[in-house]
C-alpha cells in the first residue's frame, strides 16, 4: 500500500504513469462533475450555507494533505487567544477513534481532557498541546460543532481546521494554503490529481497563504495567485527546536540520524533535515500512520545498521510514540509557521 501511495503521489506531482492515468481518469471525471454541480447549486442559491452566531475562520487547501495547515492553525489560534478572544478550534478528527458524529470536547480553554492521539487524531492532539487558552473540539458536522462552541463554550472565534470544500457552513473568512513549490501538482482533481476541487475554485477564498517549507522562492506561486486579485501573505515554515520526546531535552549537537515520518509530503521534511544533518537513511510511512512496538523496534535496528545515533521525526508522529518505552532515542522536530497573522485575519 505504501509503494502504491508513493507512486500515486509521484504521479500527482509530476512523474507520469500510463497505468495510473488509465485507471483514474474516469473516476476523476465523475468526481469533477459532482464537485462542479455542488458548487453550482451553492452559487445559484439553490443550496445555502448555514450561518452561525459565531465568527468562523476556515483554514483549508485545494490539495490533499501536507501543505502546512496544522502550524498555521496553531499560529492563528494563539494570535486570537493572546488578544483575549475565546477561541475554539474545530477539527474533523481525521483518523481518530472517537465518534465524530457527536461533538467531542478534546480541550477546554485551560485543560486537555482527551490526551490520546489514537482517540482524537494525531493533528488534533498536537494542536491541543501547542495552543494556549484555546479550546479544541472534533465533529464531522461543522454546523453542530459551531453551535456547541457558541452555546457551551461561549466562543467568539471558531477556527475550522480544514473544511474549504464543506459548503454546509458559512465562513466569515476563507483562507486557502498553497505550497510554494508543489502548488497544485498536475492540476487534476482526485484521484487522477491531488486537487479536492478545481483550481478555479480558489476564487472563493478571502485570503491566501503561500507556504514555503524549503527556503524556496515564493515568486512562481505569487505570480499565479496575483491573477485572482486575492490578498495573500507569504509564510515560511521554520524549525523551532529539536528535542527528545521522552525527556524533552533539546538536541545540542547534530548527530548522524535516521529520519522517518508518516505525513502527507515526507520528502520535504527529509530535505529540510539533510541540509544540517548527516541523514543515513529515511523511512516513510503512510499519512497518519499508526505506530506499534514492532515498528519502533525496526526503527531502532536502523541505528545499528546505518551507524546513526538518533532518530528524527515530526511532532505529528511524535505524539503517537510517547507511550513506547523503546522510543528513548527519538527526537521530534518542532516547526513554526512564520507569517504576519494580522494581515490574514483582518
Amino acid at each position: 500500500m505504501k509503494d502504491l501511495n508513493k507512486k500515486i503521489t509521484d504521479f500527482h506531482y509530476g512523474r507520469f504513469s500510463f497505468f495510473i492515468a488509465a485507471v483514474f481518469i474516469l473516476p476523476s471525471i465523475v468526481y469533477y462533475a459532482v464537485i462542479s454541480i455542488k458548487n453550482f447549486l451553492y452559487k445559484t442559491g439553490l443550496l445555502k450555507e448555514k450561518k452561525t452566531d459565531i465568527k468562523v475562520i476556515c483554514v483549508g487547501n485545494l490539495t490533499t494533505g501536507g501543505v502546512g495547515k496544522t502550524p498555521v492553525v496553531i499560529e492563528i489560534a494563539n494570535h486570537f487567544s493572546n488578544m483575549n478572544k475565546k477561541t475554539v478550534i474545530l477539527s474533523r478528527g481525521y483518523k481518530g477513534k472517537l465518534n465524530n458524529k457527536n461533538v467531542n470536547l478534546i480541550k477546554t480553554y485551560d485543560e486537555i481532557l482527551t490526551d490520546d492521539p489514537f482517540l482524537s487524531g494525531d493533528e488534533v492532539n498536537l494542536i491541543a498541546h501547542k495552543t494556549k487558552n484555546a479550546a479544541v473540539i472534533t465533529c464531522a458536522d461543522r454546523v453542530k460543532g459551531a453551535k456547541f462552541a457558541k452555546e457551551k463554550l461561549n466562543a467568539e472565534i471558531l477556527i475550522m481546521d480544514d473544511g474549504f470544500s464543506n459548503r454546509k457552513i458559512y465562513k466569515d473568512v476563507n483562507i486557502i494554503l498553497v505550497d510554494s513549490k508543489k502548488m497544485f501538482g498536475n492540476n487534476f482533481v482526485l484521484p487522477l490529481g491531488p486537487l479536492r476541487e478545481p483550481v478555479c475554485e480558489i476564487k472563493r477564498a478571502d485570503k491566501i497563504i503561500i507556504v514555503n517549507k524549503e527556503n524556496d522562492s515564493h515568486s512562481t506561486a505569487e505570480e499565479f495567485i496575483q491573477k485572482f486579485k486575492i490578498p495573500y501573505v507569504n509564510c515560511n515554515i521554520i524549525r523551532d527546536k529539536i528535542y527528545n520526546i521522552k525527556t524533552n531535552e533539546p538536541l545540542t549537537d547534530k548527530k548522524p540520524a535516521v529520519a522517518f515520518s508518516g505525513i502527507g509530503q515526507p520528502e520535504q521534511f527529509f530535505r529540510s533535515l539533510s541540509a544540517d544533518f548527516d541523514i543515513k537513511e529515511t523511512v516513510s510511512f503512510d499519512d497518519h500512520f499508526s505506530y506499534d512496538i514492532n515498528t519502533i523496534k525496526m526503527l531502532n535496528s536502523k541505528l545499528n545498521e546505518t551507524g546513526a545515533q538518533i532518530l528524527l521525526t515530526t511532532e505529528k508522529d511524535a505524539v503517537k510514540l510517547l507511550k513506547f518505552d523503546e522510543a528513548d532515542k527519538i527526537y521530534a522536530v518542532s516547526i513554526k509557521a512564520d507569517f504576519f497573522v494580522d494581515d490574514i485575519c483582518k
